[in-house]
């Protein structure tokens, strides 16, 4: 299948000299059409409540916000729009982080442009695009029931381990995800009796050891 008509991108990110470049590769195409570049959160919102939009792409590493944010708020308030979030990491947690939370997709920066294109062609027929590093690991997965992921995490709360390992404190999750403290405090206590870690220390090297971060 390929896509029948031109959709409308919109990017996020908070280098001028990327979104640039991004609006040059894309620039011409046949089949996206960059409306608008935006390197502040604030803006990019107020936009997307005026404007329908048919696929955003969001640099995972934000200025003003957290990547997992925009996501988890892209999903709930205007789900038809697909999000193919950019990464300069090779980092598993983030891509466990950008999947659970019903990310479209996922393409590491240093990828040749081919693979871009292919992502972007891919998401707006509604397929997921997964780099080709981590295709293995998550057929591993599928197939034997393991990976570095340990089964009985909820994806809700590998987001919040990576956001404690981030040095991210109860009060400021909570604002970032739209749920309470109290709630947050609860995932923390699982957390804890999942991990059998009780330090945030003690996190940071569990998500190490299981290629979390």
């Amino acid at each position: 299948m390929i896509v029948s008509q031109t959709k409308k991108v919109v990017i996020l990110d908070n280098h001028p000299v990327f979104l640039r470049g991004m609006e040059d590769v894309l620039f011409g195409s046949s089949k996206v059409e960059v409306i608008m570049c935006f390197s502040a959160t604030k803006d990019f919102w107020e936009f997307l409540a005026k404007r329908t939009v048919d696929l955003v792409l969001v640099d995972l590493r934000l200025a003003d916000t957290i990547c997992f944010q925009v996501l988890k708020q892209m999903k709930e308030t205007y789900p038809e729009t697909k999000v193919l979030v950019l990464s300069s990491v090779k980092d598993a947690f983030s891509l466990d982080g950008v999947l659970a939370l019903g990310g479209d997709g996922y393409v590491l920066k240093e990828e040749p442009l081919v693979n871009l294109f292919r992502a972007i062609h891919n998401v707006l027929l509604g397929e997921c695009y997964v780099p080709h590093a981590y295709l293995k690991e998550l057929v591993q997965r599928d197939t034997n029931g393991t990976g570095n992921v340990p089964n009985e995490m909820s994806p809700q709360e590998l987001v919040i381990l990576g956001m404690i390992c981030d040095g991210h404190a109860t009060k400021e999750i909570a604002s970032v995800l739209f749920i309470s403290p109290y709630t947050v405090n609860n995932h923390r206590k699982n957390i804890i009796k999942k991990t059998g870690c009780k330090t945030t220390i003690g996190m940071f090297k569990y998500a190490m050891t299981h290629g979390l971060l």
